[in-house]
């Protein structure tokens, strides 16, 4: 077996749906078999995939693994000499999976390839090229920053402009599509488990680095990643804010120290202050659209201003969000 195809899936069936038709359309002549880990969903979708795809193997989990332990499951059924990790969330477009794989295979140094993501408008997604967080780059991160200067050093993601064709070296690749060796992901020790949601990406390609391997990035690779759809649902959509912070917090914690984490948190903290006053100034100013923009935005910031400070409402809604799923 050339690929295994792992997807975990958590109340994500119609887009499940989507992915599944993309796969088996677009990677018709790829040696491929596919693992759906259901993540105790709730949406009673099982049925359904199992009869429009009877040939995906389908496991059902009683309990939310999260992203890394239900990927570490499918990963473990598997039998293929590479995995795909792969959304439910995602669309696969002309010839992406052999593309990406030819990549993998004809560099032996790779030890894990990404793709170019695009949104549900076809815009590219930033995301799509992963920095390993620093104090600096976590305190200038803006999306708007990233478009306007995207070929600063900083970000990390020139590679996404570069034009067709392009294949580079990058620190990391989003787990939402990530062709990995299946050497490499064992040396690399598989998904950690401390991770529930986020950041579990790029731990394992800096893991993938740390065992001898490279990663990279195949621009030629697309496919459609519509985005956040697991969490859709969450009782509020500041949680998983506050989630990639603490998942963060614990990267570097692992990779750094204790002390650059907790440098970490604290220019968080004086991060989400500064954000936090300047859209309070802007709200009077602002047009209806605009308005709309800015407190949303404040209710990020917000949330991550407590988070730093260790709001104790916080931290209940994340263990809640881990012990009832995304």
């Amino acid at each position: 077996m050339v690929l295994s195809v792992v997807i975990v899936n958590y109340n994500s069936t119609g887009y499940l749906l989507s992915c599944l038709a993309s796969l088996y359309k677009q990677a018709a002549g790829v040696d491929f078999e596919t693992i759906v880990v259901d993540n105790a969903s709730t949406d009673n979708g099982a049925d359904l995939i199992a009869r429009q795809f009877p040939q995906v193997r389908l496991v059902g989990s009683k309990a939310n693994l999260g992203f890394a332990g239900a990927n570490n499951l499918g990963s473990g059924l598997s039998s293929g000499e590479s995995i795909l990790f792969l959304n439910p969330d995602t669309v696969i477009l002309g010839t992406a999976v052999q593309t990406a794989l030819d990549v993998l295979w004809r560099l032996h140094d790779a030890g894990a390839v990404g793709c170019t993501l695009l949104n549900s408008d076809s815009t590219i997604q930033t995301s799509s090229i992963l920095r390993f967080p620093t104090i600096l780059n976590q305190m200038l991160s803006a999306d708007v920053l990233h478009r306007a200067l995207p070929r600063l050093p900083l970000w990390g993601i020139a590679p996404l402009f570069a034009g067709g064709g392009t294949v580079q070296e990058v620190e990391a690749i989003s787990g939402a599509c990530m062709f990995v060796r299946r050497k490499a992901f064992e040396a690399a020790g598989m998904f950690d488990t401390r991770y529930f949601m986020y950041a579990e990406d790029v731990d394992l390609c800096y893991g993938i680095r740390m065992s001898g391997f490279k990663v990279y990035y195949a621009g030629d690779a697309r496919i459609i990643h519509h985005g956040g759809k697991s969490t859709d649902h969450a009782d509020t959509r500041q949680v998983p804010v506050a989630m990639m912070r603490e998942s963060t917090y614990a990267l570097l914690t692992k990779w750094k120290s204790r002390r650059y984490a907790d440098a970490y948190k604290k220019t968080q903290l004086l991060t989400a202050a500064l954000r936090c006053t300047a859209l309070l100034l802007a709200y009077p100013l602002a047009l209806a659209g605009g308005a709309a923009r800015i407190r949303w935005s404040l209710a990020k910031w917000t949330t991550i201003f407590q988070w730093a400070a260790g709001n104790r409402g916080i931290r209940q809604a994340l263990g809640r969000f881990c012990n009832d799923g995304a």
